[in-house]
């Protein structure tokens, strides 16, 4: 599901029936072509791998709106793709030359 094109302050259903407002993007920063996760610099937020496929805008909100999320994994150049929440960051430990970007909050 996408949500990039919701206004600022919106209310949008996301998957697994969470539901977030949308808030103005803050400060984040881009690993390109990084791929954390379990075994490789990061750990899944709850234990959950992928959140669902939705717009990098969306995988964002729900980063910002999952306390233990410190980041977040989506494929590289893609309007929509899945959503790779993580905690416990540690981007040395990362997989570089990937066909994703790491997102760091």
């Amino acid at each position: 599901m996408s949500c990039s094109n919701a206004p600022a302050g919106s209310t949008t259903t996301m998957p697994a029936g969470f539901t977030t407002t949308m808030q103005p993007d803050r400060t984040w920063n881009k690993f390109e072509g990084m791929n954390c996760f379990t075994g490789a610099g990061a750990l899944a937020v709850n234990g959950v791998d992928s959140v669902g496929e939705m717009s990098l805008e969306a995988c964002k909100v729900w980063c910002t709106n999952e306390p233990a999320c410190e980041a977040v994994v989506f494929p590289r150049g893609k309007d929509s793709g899945l959503c790779y929440l993580r905690t416990s960051v540690q981007t040395s430990m990362c997989y570089t030359g990937q066909p994703y970007d790491t997102y760091v909050r």
